[in-house]
């Protein structure tokens, strides 16, 4: 908590990747990051300069490992009792702890800085004494001098020691007039770094391009070491645009243009040099340099429309115009942004830092008068070899710093080091002698003045080091804290908030919930949306502001009441004035300040609606977006908030007479007495059928009773034109879905508990699962689990999703609604067993949040909480001491495989199950005999249709789900061979490569929308989100049925089915119209097909895809559980099929990300291929109608 603003948001990626499971991960995370601007996938490598994070995170890491391999002790831990009725906290140290470890990096970057000085002092100073003098001023105003004491984490801590660096490498390479390759790469590398770890490195840089062409035009500097420090920052911008991944606030840079500008000037030197007329020579390649370096750069800005920088140059057209925007407001209204104050420069007069520096720049106007002015109007060939190159650079260097730091306070942590190294001029006694020609003076005389000067900056110098080190402190905001810790408890993880920058920063690194704006305020999107948000400080109406915010997806707001208030010195910097100026149109409307003061004062929260207070404590404010459209009339509005009313006077009554009938059972009482009835009816039914607990692990569960299929008439697995299956199916795939039963009695469907995921609202007597029957009669028990985790209960009939009845439909019993099961802790309506109890999913996330954190709570009402629905938010302590009281086990929470489970035996409950069916006339018609099985032919494809899957024992529902999904892939995995025979033309691999790529392609597309659209689940999607979902997943499904279908003995992607098939190579991709594209499909179907993938984890893995986040969802929650139940599934599959593979399932859900790299462009490019050569058949349809 206590990195505020941007320093929270860098640290938080340093933690992302700390904690991430892979180092690989992390970075997956970062690049591709969802939750720093929800509704925008941004990689913050691109816009945030986070470097520094992924190498300090790779190195924790390391180091975390070496620790532990060799038991070192490198953190020490204890608790705090902080007092004030605060609980208290754990603290660790050392540099073993994840902060430590951050912070000992940073102050090691910052402590090289103390080391540079000194040789740049050396250099400067041309001698031991004058890095001795550099020094000396740099520990005596190190408070004016560095930030990096107070913000670690911001980009300046890490990237200044390396410009500071650079510079005295650029000094060294002046004053000895080297050039070459080795300086050229050596100046580059740490060019590079600083332009990695900090964006405004590139203004700094750009100055110094400025700096260095002066120094040249004044014959300071040779042609060749002139070449070598050009090349090396052009080649050092090369490296930081590709390792940024093309950042476009670098190529409207002024450093870009001027490097452009001076390398076209140089390599013009033998043109120019013509001009002998030293003012003409000075003031024409002046003039060019600017004009080139100002049209380049507004000629890039414009034809690529960037205007990411532009706030910069609209900042300094604010300190010296009228001129003022919002954002500007929000920059020049800070302190660090003003004017340098004059307490700066009265506190380096007294030093005595800035009285040197200015004697050693006078030391440079007399080196300028004894020996420029005799050669002021003409030049000669020999100008160039003028000695003090790396002073007048130095020099022009500090001027430059120093007009920086006067705009802009922040920036004297440029003008004060240089100005400490510049000091140490005065002890160059060459140049002092250049400088005086006709007044020598002794060395010792000189080095005597040296040393007396360093003793009198002692005088105010070491109180200012005793002033430093005197700082200690701690952080403490308990008011934040609580805010945190509501938000922890109270809100979803998936949760979206909104609020001023830097306390949406905090929001991100301490309670990871997705936010939309923050403080990194470099980018013109950032600042539209920052503008969005902050219209809840406007005046505009409160419905304009719903709206706004709720286009966002907004889900929560942070408000504070400070924020309002006006400035104590400055009235336009209140957010008043910034909206008046802003927003002139509502300058006469009252603030939403005051609407919301008003309201919260009053208690009276109507003229707040649509928003409703959920969080008023300790000076945060929470508003909740409620879900009503924003543009009601008047009359709906008043509408609303008279139910509103009628709903508040009925809960006050409720409360009122809640406080009246203490001693007669309340509602909840009953209910939970009924739970309490039912659970020993339970029990009393587990002992009569000899059930009994058990902790045993997935691999000894005896497998659930195999489900015979009748499918419906629409789809009939025998006359389907592409069900290969149908003609060409395996035995052994056949034994998954058939299992004769003892006296030759076909099989039933096991009764099964499907995840609400799937649920759909239909008629009572509707089936979810629209193509198959799934009478399911009540109350018996699963044949293998009857404790189902996490998945609430439901009765189905066996007439499908679309009404058309199975064979068995007619003979089906009616079923029976079985009674709505409570949680024992709050009441709430139950959702399953979790840890061993009967809870609902909210207690079952509060006891799974306490566990884990091993939270202490304390109870404010005597530890005699009754709870209910309404106390289970109010005594968190009661509420975990309820939990333990019913039966939630810790124990429960373990990482492995192993839980505990009520087993059934399944031969008892199937045998029952089967009786129950035959009393009621339910059996299902006979069943499908399995067809002969073809022979594999070795190709390929022959293992698509004729692998054996065998399953491990797993859940009973999740063994359904996979059953019924590989079934439907084996009807659409491949083409059947009558639509293969309809091919256009016969297959030739010189010639007609892109004919059959195009109609093998629609092929492919036909089976996939036939596939997605009976996927488990995907008919309780709207329309638009079905629609969507077809559009989007069409190229991602297609990819991984070219990793399936990948041969890697000769690098051929195989197209058709097991017996008409043609082989693809990347040449004729190529040459089909997919270009550049074709090595992204090889190289992904290659990387999957080495996964070696069987049948079960493809079509999980194909149903994740589809079930992903699209852009236009108008219901992503529900996409999102979907997706929840099949990576359930595909986990346990994978978990126990492969358990010496703890990383397959993180790698194969990675496969998932890898296909996110086809984007829009990609997917038209491989659904419409071109070619010069032949035109897209219009035989099929096209693919964009599916």
């Amino acid at each position: 908590m206590a990195y505020r603003t941007e320093m929270g948001l860098y640290y938080s990626y340093y933690k992302t990747i700390a904690n991430a499971p892979s180092f690989a991960d992390g970075i997956r995370a970062i690049v591709h990051d969802n939750v720093t601007e929800y509704g925008h996938t941004i990689n913050t490598l691109n816009r945030f300069n986070l470097y520094p994070e992924v190498i300090l995170g790779a190195a924790y890491r390391v180091f975390k490992k070496v620790s532990e391999s060799f038991k070192w002790r490198n953190e020490i831990c204890y608790q705090v009792n902080r007092g004030y009725n605060l609980p208290p906290v754990n603290s660790c140290e050392g540099i073993g702890n994840q902060h430590y470890f951050y912070i000992d990096n940073v102050f090691f970057v910052a402590g090289t800085v103390l080391g540079t000085v000194f040789v740049l002092g050396v250099i400067l100073g041309d001698g031991f004494l004058g890095g001795c003098l550099a020094v000396a001023a740099f520990m005596f105003n190190h408070g004016e001098a560095t930030r990096v004491q107070w913000t670690p984490p911001l980009r300046e801590s890490w990237a200044y020691p390396f410009i500071l660096a650079q510079i005295t490498l650029i000094s060294y390479v002046l004053k000895n007039r080297l050039s070459g390759c080795f300086y050229t790469l050596t100046i580059a590398l740490t060019t590079t770094t600083c332009m990695l770890f900090w964006q405004f490195s590139q203004f700094a840089f750009a100055t110094q391009v400025a700096c260095l062409y002066a120094t040249y035009i004044l014959d300071f500097i040779p042609f060749s070491t002139m070449a070598t420090v050009i090349r090396a920052h052009a080649l050092s911008f090369i490296l930081s645009f590709v390792l940024l991944f093309g950042n476009e606030m670098l190529l409207t840079s002024m450093l870009l243009s001027s490097i452009v500008t001076v390398m076209i000037l140089i390599f013009s030197d033998r043109l120019l040099s013509r001009i002998t007329f030293r003012p003409l020579y000075v003031l024409l390649t002046g003039v060019l340099f600017l004009a080139g370096t100002l049209g380049i750069k507004l000629a890039i800005g414009h034809y690529l429309a960037i205007e990411d920088d532009a706030h910069i140059f609209e900042i300094l057209r604010s300190k010296f115009t009228d001129f003022a925007t919002f954002h500007t407001r929000l920059y020049t209204c800070a302190a660090e942004f003003d004017f340098i104050q004059m307490e700066t420069v009265s506190k380096l007069s007294k030093t005595l830092l800035l009285p040197t520096a200015l004697a050693s720049l006078v030391l440079v106007a007399f080196l300028a008068l004894n020996q420029e002015l005799p050669n002021f109007l003409w030049r000669s060939s020999a100008s160039r070899q003028k000695q003090f190159g790396e002073v007048i650079y130095n020099t022009l260097q500090l001027l430059c710093f120093s007009l920086m730091a006067v705009l802009i306070m922040r920036l004297k942590l440029f003008a004060t080091p240089q100005l400490c190294v510049f000091a140490a001029l005065v002890a160059n006694s060459r140049f002092f002698a250049h400088s005086f020609v006709y007044f020598k003076v002794p060395s010792w005389l000189q080095k005597a003045a040296i040393i007396a000067l360093i003793a009198g900056m002692t005088t105010t110098g070491v109180a200012n080091i005793h002033k430093q080190l005197s700082i200690s402190g701690e952080y403490s905001n308990p008011d934040q804290e609580a805010l945190f810790e509501w938000i922890q408890t109270n809100t979803p993880k998936e949760a979206v908030f909104a609020g001023t920058m830097p306390v949406m920063a905090n929001v991100k690194l301490s309670t990871e919930r997705p936010i939309v704006n923050h403080p990194h305020y470099e980018h013109k999107a950032l600042r539209d949306r920052t503008l969005k948000v902050y219209s809840m400080f406007s005046k505009k109406p409160l419905s304009d502001v719903h709206k706004t915010l709720s286009d966002m997806r907004v889900n929560f707001f942070i408000y504070q009441d400070g924020w309002c208030q006006p400035h104590h010195s400055r009235p336009e910097c209140s957010y008043r004035s910034m909206w008046d100026l802003q927003d002139p149109e509502n300058k006469g409307r009252e603030s939403l300040c005051d609407v919301i003061s008003n309201a919260l004062r009053t208690k009276k929260f109507e003229p707040l609606l649509p928003f409703s207070v959920v969080y008023n404590a300790h000076n945060y404010v929470v508003f909740k977006y409620a879900g009503i459209c924003s543009d009601w009339s008047v009359a709906e509005m008043t509408v609303w908030i008279v139910v509103s009313l009628i709903l508040s006077i009925i809960t006050l009554t409720g409360c009122a007479a809640k406080k009246e009938l203490k001693k007669s059972p309340t509602p909840e009482d009953l209910e939970r007495q009924k739970a309490e009835a039912k659970e020993k009816e339970r029990e009393a039914y587990r002992r009569e059928h000899g059930m009994s607990t058990a902790t045993v692990t997935y691999h000894d569960l005896p497998p659930p009773a195999a489900p015979s299929w009748t499918p419906t008439p629409s789809i009939n697995p025998l006359h389907h034109p592409n069900l290969v299956v149908a003609r060409k199916w395996s035995s052994a795939t056949h034994s998954i879905f058939t299992e004769p039963l003892h006296g030759g009695v076909a099989p039933q469907p096991p009764a099964m508990h499907f995840n609400p995921a799937l649920e759909i609202k239909t008629e009572p007597g509707v089936s979810l699962w629209g193509n198959f029957l799934t009478h399911l009669p009540y109350p018996d028990p699963s044949p293998q689990i009857a404790e189902s985790r996490s998945v609430k209960r439901r009765n189905f009939s066996s007439q499908n999703v679309r009404g058309v009845p199975t064979p068995c439909s007619s003979s089906a019993a009616p079923l029976g609604h079985q009674n709505e099961e409570l949680c024992l802790v709050c009441g709430d309506k139950a959702s399953g067993y979790h840890y061993n109890a009967l809870t609902c999913e909210g207690c079952k996330g509060f006891f799974r949040r306490s566990i884990t954190r091993k939270a202490v709570y304390y109870c404010k009402y005597g530890q005699r909480c009754d709870i209910d629905m309404y106390m289970r938010r109010k005594c968190q302590h009661c509420r975990l001491e309820k939990c333990m009281r019913i039966g939630m086990r810790p124990e429960r929470l373990r990482s492995d495989s192993r839980v505990d489970l009520v087993v059934v035996p399944e031969e008892q409950c199937r045998l029952k199950r089967v009786a129950k069916l035959q009393r009621a006339g339910a059996l299902p018609s006979p069943q499908l005999s399995p067809p002969d099985t073809v022979s594999s032919t070795g190709d390929t494809l022959a293992s698509v249709s004729t692998e054996t899957v065998v399953y491990p024992q797993i859940s009973a529902e999740s063994h359904e789900l996979i059953n019924r999904i590989v079934l439907l892939d084996q009807q659409f995995s491949l083409p059947s061979d009558e639509a293969l025979m309809e091919l256009s033309s016969p297959f030739d691999a010189d010639q007609s490569s892109f004919q059959h790529l195009a109609e093998l392609t629609i092929l492919n597309l036909q089976l996939i929308h036939q596939f997605t659209q009976n996927l488990p689940g995907f008919a309780t999607l709207n329309e638009s989100d079905r629609r969507i979902i077809h559009k989007g997943c069409k190229t991602e499904l297609l990819m991984l049925r070219a990793g399936r279908q990948y041969d890697s003995l000769d690098g051929t992607v195989v197209w058709g089915n097991e017996t008409r098939n043609w082989r693809f190579t990347r040449e004729m991709y190529r040459n089909a119209g997919i270009g550049a594209f074709t090595d992204c499909i090889f190289d992904f179907a290659c990387s999957l097909s080495k996964m070696k993938l069987d049948q079960g984890e493809f079509t999980l893995l194909a149903a994740i895809a589809v079930f992903s986040d699209r852009p236009g969802l108008s219901d992503p929650k529900h996409v999102e559980e979907l997706q929840e139940v099949y990576t359930a599934a595909l986990q346990s599959y994978v978990e126990l099929r492969r358990p010496s593979q703890r990383t397959f399932f993180p790698r194969l859900l990675l496969r998932i990300r890898d296909l996110k790299v086809f984007g829009p462009d990609q997917n038209d490019m491989t659904m419409h291929p071109s070619s010069s050569k032949s035109s897209t058949p219009h035989l099929f349809p096209s693919p964009s109608s599916f």
